[in-house]
């Protein structure tokens, strides 16, 4: 560690970063939501309001705990050109987690398309049964969008 003081591997720091981040993994695997490459401009656009946000905290005088004007050694913005290359490393991994969270979701909708779909359907090719398998799920999102803001709405779970 570069600062052992500060930053110590204990229970609650792994707690906060390893298995959070396992338990989403698990999560992202599990449930049936839909990733789209399209949607990667909302994790983008995080990665930019925070590079964004770390600049203004800079430069309004900002200091965390112990007095130091950056948020992180890495974005120090006493060294800008050192900034900007993390800045933009970063919010290039961020677009990169969204397209493996979409091969991850798509490779889910092929198993289940290999192994969940029933025999009697077998007449059909892989890429018709991938098509339809799409075709619920976005049919599903378009309900949960036209029910989502109607408190009226009865949703049928047979």
């Amino acid at each position: 560690m570069v600062l052992p003081g500060k930053n110590r591997v204990d229970a609650v720091n792994l707690m906060v970063h390893v298995l959070n981040s396992i338990i989403m993994l698990i999560d992202l695997t599990i449930v049936g939501h839909p990733i789209k490459l399209n949607h990667a401009y909302w994790t983008t656009g995080i990665g930019v309001g925070y590079a964004l946000f770390s600049i203004v905290y800079y430069l309004a005088g900002g200091t965390d705990r112990h007095n130091d004007s950056s948020i992180y050694k890495m974005l120090d913005w006493t060294k800008p050109g050192k900034s900007i290359v993390i800045c933009a490393l970063g919010i290039f991994a961020v677009f990169l987690m969204h397209f493996l969270c979409y091969c991850l979701y798509c490779l889910r909708v092929w198993l289940y398309a290999r192994v969940c779909v029933q025999a009697n359907t077998s007449k059909t090719s892989s890429n018709e049964k991938i098509t339809s398998i799409t075709r619920t799920l976005s049919s599903m999102e378009e309900a949960q969008r036209e029910n989502f803001l109607n408190p009226t709405a009865v949703v049928d779970l047979k």
